[in-house]
């Protein structure tokens, strides 16, 4: 198991140490931005250097479809070499397989952060918000190879 992540911020660090609750062992890949060179660019190197995973998580959708991009253009097939997941629950209409992800509710994440920006303005303090998530499985995760 190998995990690639965002520049570190609460919400990041939070997503790890959830992965690291399962899979104590995971290896970082590499902090890179939520854009498709980036992670190809990051995951390339990393498998470059002779890294070995059955399965890449990423913080992000972009992230995890750029490791499929990468994966592909290596010719390693995803899932049967390799499964990929992301973050977001964002359409990656550029991809043939829907990403296996964490779905978060985006509109209601956009109105708890503009209700903690109009609290603030008002001098209050923003109130801690915990949204729900939800498990998509996708065509990018199978069963491990053998």
């Amino acid at each position: 198991m190998a995990t690639l992540t965002l520049e570190p911020s609460h919400p990041q660090r939070e997503r790890e140490a959830g992965l690291r609750e399962v899979f104590p062992d995971a290896e970082v890949i590499g902090v890179c931005a939520s854009d498709l060179d980036s992670a190809q660019r990051a995951v390339g190197a990393w498998w470059d250097r002779g890294g070995e995973a059955t399965a890449v998580v990423c913080q992000s959708d972009v992230q995890a479809a750029g490791v499929v991009l990468e994966a592909r253009r290596r010719g390693m097939d995803v899932p049967g070499d390799v499964s990929v997941a992301g973050f977001d629950g964002v359409p990656t209409p550029w991809l043939d397989l829907e990403l296996t992800t964490v779905v978060q509710p985006l509109a209601e994440k956009g109105r708890a952060t503009a209700r903690a920006v109009l609290a603030r303005i008002s001098g209050e303090d923003g109130e801690d918000v915990l949204l729900p998530v939800r498990m998509r499985v996708g065509g990018s995760t199978g069963a491990a190879p053998l």
